[in-house]
């Protein structure tokens, strides 16, 4: 639990920077945004716990992690969009919880 409310901290952080600093509007419900927020903040510290109980040494979770983050960012659409990918890729990324959330963050701050 502690880490939930570290990371639902951090996620109010960065739309406070966002809208004080950078001047980025929130188009859309904030209660929406700030509730499906806290619902991928718990699908991914699941997934970090699953790795932790599978793995048997810090390393080896930490090695796991690595390998688990890097195609999980560029298989969500955060640096090329999924539909320029090949169809295998677009299938792998569909089980990727960062994408959906990268689509609700779009759509509620910028589209509303």
């Amino acid at each position: 639990m502690p880490y939930v409310v570290i990371a639902f901290g951090d996620a109010l952080e960065v739309l406070t920077l966002g809208t004080l600093w950078f001047h980025v509007p929130i188009r859309g419900n904030i209660g929406l945004l700030l509730g499906l927020a806290a619902l991928f903040v718990m699908t991914t510290l699941s997934i970090g716990l699953f790795i932790s109980t599978i793995a048997h040494t810090q390393q080896e979770a930490m090695l796991t992690t690595f390998m688990t983050i890097l195609p999980t960012i560029f298989l969500s659409g955060f640096f090329f969009p999924v539909a320029g990918m090949p169809q295998v890729l677009q299938w792998i990324s569909a089980i990727i919880p960062l994408k959906y959330f990268l689509i609700i963050v779009r759509s509620i701050v910028l589209k509303a």
